[in-house]
């Protein structure tokens, strides 16, 4: 998921498709989660009967990215979620179900530990293969962020789109089955250049409209309100002024002459109020905050 509120929609103008060729000699950095969960559910889809769906599509991804892209793949694992992210997920997984249903709890427990065991069953082949793997401390999309951030690779190569407010600088969203095919990706420059948001400010959007350690975000924000309302403030200050905004300070906004949307503040005592930002700000701090 990453940020909510369909973030990937707004940033898809600034995506672009790129060939096979693209990727030679190049090092990649794989979120090992998300390439399980995409072609499993894929291979599954086609052959509902395949045996080991996870090690076969890891097994001829992994040879398709070596030796027919030229890429030079690192494989990034989960290491344990933050109490937030877990508390998220399981709230994801209950919505509309009854508070009662004991069952479904237990059986959201069980697929959870089944897939971890496609991870480690994935982990084990790629290291006969030969395959460099890394474990993150927390989220395997942070860790590749941090890798691309700091020029160790040259890409990362995962749904999650807060892989940039970890500091991702190449985005491969999708990587098709087929070698062939061309695949999206993003440049954070490109997003940069086309919507004017940096990643503190995409930080800050994540923090209204919901992400991976809070689905709720501040209620009555939806992505373009967000996206307006943090280019009131540069990239430098937008979080120090949410934190003050946080603290009950509100900030006197002066809106640039480009600006056609009137916003302001809610007071306290509408529906969107101060304690919500002060609440959804202290999340997302910490997971912006938070060490590999």
């Amino acid at each position: 998921m990453g940020v909510g509120g369909n973030f990937w929609e707004v940033l898809k103008p600034y995506g672009k498709w790129e060939g096979v060729d693209f990727l030679r000699g190049k090092r990649v950095a794989v979120d090992l989660s998300f390439w399980i969960v995409q072609h499993d559910a894929a291979v599954r889809r086609c052959l509902p009967r395949a045996r080991s769906p996870h090690l076969r599509i890891t097994f001829f991804r992994t040879i398709a990215l070596f030796s027919k892209m030229g890429a030079f793949p690192v494989f990034v694992v989960d290491g344990d979620p933050s109490p937030l992210k877990s508390q998220a997920r399981m709230e994801r997984f209950l919505r509309g179900v009854d508070a009662s249903a004991i069952g479904e709890v237990d059986g959201a427990r069980k697929r959870n530990g089944l897939f971890q065991k496609y991870v480690r069953e994935c982990v084990e082949l790629l290291e006969l293969l030969g395959m460099p793997i890394l474990k993150a401390r927390s989220e395997a999309e942070a860790l590749c962020a941090k890798l691309n951030r700091e020029g160790i690779v040259d890409a990362c190569i995962t749904a999650d789109s807060d892989a940039f407010l970890f500091g991702a600088k190449f985005v491969i969203k999708c990587l098709h089955s087929n070698s062939k095919e061309a695949f999206e990706c993003y440049d954070l420059s490109d997003i940069d250049a086309g919507l004017g948001l940096g990643r503190k400010q995409m930080i800050a959007i994540a923090l209204l409209v919901g992400n991976d350690h809070d689905l709720h975000g501040v209620h009555g924000f939806g992505v373009d309100t967000a996206i307006r309302f943090v280019k009131l403030f540069s990239e430098d200050e937008v979080l120090s002024r949410l934190s003050e905004v946080g603290s009950g300070v509100v900030p006197q906004l002066q809106e640039s002459s480009e600006s056609s949307v009137e916003l302001r503040l809610p007071s306290s005592d509408e529906d969107w109020s101060v304690q919500d930002l002060h609440t959804a700000l202290n999340v997302v701090i910490l997971v912006a905050s938070e060490r590999i």
